[in-house]
């Protein structure tokens, strides 16, 4: 977790309106310094994600937000069974989470108990801090 925003998580109802909701919640709970580079592709993974539950999942739907500096995560979650389609043709139902794996670093799912999340890594352009050196240190280690 980065040491500017904690976890943020919301939940929305079963209703043509929530992706809306989910992107206002990303642009006002979003990390101000690091995932203000990548809110584009927060927004649209959001859409995509809160869209897929509306209509294939069982409400409530939630949404987290995790930013780690150099990557948000986003999950998004519902109470039902899990995915009903995973690949399909282009202009198919399906294709939002084509869109989340061209965007993502990484993405996936997590069966629960009471549900599915869907989950997914965007980057956000920071480069990682460098640990066990000190500045005045070669990183090959010459003085």
């Amino acid at each position: 977790m980065c040491d500017l925003t904690a976890d943020q998580f919301a939940t929305f109802p079963d209703s043509k309106f929530s992706p809306m909701h989910a992107r206002a919640f990303v642009r006002e709970h979003g990390c101000p310094e690091h995932a203000s580079a990548a809110l584009g592709a927060l927004l649209l993974v959001t859409t995509e994600l809160v869209t897929n539950a509306v209509l294939h999942g069982v409400p409530p739907i939630s949404v987290r937000l995790r930013c780690l500096g150099t990557e948000v995560h986003v999950v998004v979650g519902d109470t039902g069974e899990g995915l009903q389609v995973l690949r399909a043709a282009p202009g198919s139902p399906g294709l939002g989470l084509r869109i989340v794996a061209d965007v993502a670093d990484a993405w996936g799912t997590t069966p629960l108990p009471s549900g599915t999340e869907l989950w997914c890594r965007i980057p956000t352009g920071v480069l990682p801090k460098r640990f066990g050196r000190r500045s005045s240190e070669s990183r090959f280690g010459w003085s």
